[in-house]
């Protein structure tokens, strides 16, 4: 395994178990990889954005955006 496949940072982790768990089954998922990988570091990621960028569904990548909300990685808003 090379250093390109490690990512070198420490990520703290919710005492919910719950939490725990999603995620986990974010960080385990080529999807939920890709959308944390997308994501804009100044700013915000509009849900649009993961759509035209990426090559999953919509279906898909709502639910993980839903997970990473329900999780406490992400926080959701809407805008007109």
């Amino acid at each position: 395994m090379g250093d390109k496949d490690v990512w070198h940072y420490i990520l703290p982790f919710p005492l919910e178990t719950e939490k725990r768990r999603l995620i986990w089954s974010v960080l385990q998922s080529k999807v939920g990889k890709s959308l944390l990988m997308n994501m804009a570091l100044d700013g915000r990621t509009y849900q649009r954005d993961f759509i035209n960028g990426t090559s999953y569904s919509n279906k898909s990548i709502i639910k993980y955006l839903k997970r990473m909300v329900s999780a406490g990685i992400l926080e959701e808003e809407k805008e007109k």
